[in-house]
Parts: structure tokens; sequence; C-alpha cells
């Protein structure tokens, strides 16, 4: 039974170990070539170093900005419904890649800690699927004054529309038909970094049919991780 329970422990290290790693990887390959990848090289330590440096600073930060941002990021699609990526364990990681750059503004509300803002994103994928990918969604993002993970800033929900160059292969794989235009949400937790205007995020990355929306029932997700730049 003991040897069970570390088995189980194991196999969920791992999967957390992928679901990181994985994008982190693929990202860097693509922004910086020259950059090889060895089992030993200190991209495995970069996630929680990166982490670490986070909480070590002010938790003044937290506060609804205003202005222009750019985000750049990489992630791997799943073959899970979008809940199920909330559950290492459950989570089926594909062998098709993304990385994606995203131009947002941030304008505060009449309501406390929080802003509205729009986020127009380019999304090139790669592995399974080759195509290229638009999405703009009107975010909504909460900066809680007591955050219960350490050094989170933000949470945001966007939602909008989403299209495609062609019929993405993921969710051809596995509905059998979908269309190229698609409803589009992303969830994100933000974390500060140690310099002011950048933050480290992570994201649920989904299409789909949004219950009926669209005609086909289809659609796909991914889990990414990315650097935002706040100016």
């Amino acid at each position: 039974m003991q040897m069970r329970k570390l088995t189980k422990v194991n196999k969920m290290g791992s999967k957390i170990h992928l679901i990181f790693t994985e994008p982190l990887r693929w990202f860097i390959w693509s922004f910086m070539p020259g950059l090889k990848y060895r089992a030993g090289c200190p991209l495995k330590f970069f996630l929680p170093l990166s982490v670490s440096a986070a909480i070590s600073t002010s938790a003044a930060w937290s506060q609804p900005a205003e202005g222009p941002s750019v985000v750049l990021f990489g992630g791997q699609m799943t073959d899970n419904h979008w809940e199920e990526t909330l559950a290492p364990w459950e989570i089926d990681l594909l062998g098709s890649y993304l990385i994606g750059v995203g131009v947002g503004y941030e304008w505060t509300m009449g309501l406390p800690r929080t802003s509205i803002g729009l986020e127009a994103q380019m999304v090139a994928h790669f592995g399974r699927q080759d195509h290229i990918e638009f999405n703009l969604p009107l975010v909504l993002r909460y900066y809680p004054e007591r955050p219960l993970l350490p050094a989170l800033n933000s949470l945001a929900f966007g939602i909008g529309l989403s299209t495609a160059t062609k019929d993405p292969q993921t969710e051809v794989d596995r509905d059998v038909e979908t269309t190229k235009t698609l409803v589009y949400w992303m969830g994100e937790l933000a974390f500060r970094l140690p310099s002011e205007d950048r933050e480290l995020i992570f994201r649920i990355h989904h299409r789909s049919d949004a219950y009926g929306v669209f005609p086909n029932d289809s659609g796909s997700n991914a889990l990414a991780v990315g650097i935002r730049w706040r100016f």
C-alpha cells in the first residue's frame, strides 16, 4: 500500500514537471535558438527560481494597473476538457505546441481592485498542427489585497473570438469536425517578479463552440506560461 502511494505521488510529480518545463523549453528554443536543452541544464530550475524571486518582492504592487502591456507565452496542447487541466494527475499532454504574443491595454473600473481590458493575440502552432491563430478577448482582472498564493498579483478571465488559418488538427483528431472560428477564453494567474514592470503568467488557453454557439461541437485546451511587460 505504501509503495502504491509513492508511485502515485511520483507519477503526479512527473506530470507537473512536464506541464511547466515543456512549454518553457519550446518557448526558449523558439526565441533563443542558440540555446541547447540538456537534461542537466538550468531550464528545469528556471520556474521555481522565478517564483522564489517573485515571493521576495513587495506585496504593495497588487493594485489595478492602467496602460499597455505585451505578453510572450509558450504552451502545450492537452487532450483534456478544460476542467481536467486543473488536476495535474488528469492531464494528457499532446505532441503539439504553441508560442504566442499578445498586445493589451487595461483600464481601471469603478469596482475596487478591478480592471477591464483587451488583448490582441497572435499564436503560432507547431508539432501536430501548423496553423496560426488570432484571438481577441475582453479581459476582466482582479488584484487581490491578501492573495492566498505567495506573490500572486492578479487573477484574470478573458473571453472573445478565436479564428485559425485552417482547421486545428488536434480538434479534428478529437472531435472529427471543427471550424476555423470558435469562442476563445483564457484563465490566468499572474505573479510578481523582482522587476516591477514584469509578471510571470500561467494560463489555460481554450477554444470551443461554447455550448452550441457554433454548429460543430468542438474545442481544444492548452497550458501556457509566459512573461508580461507593462509600460
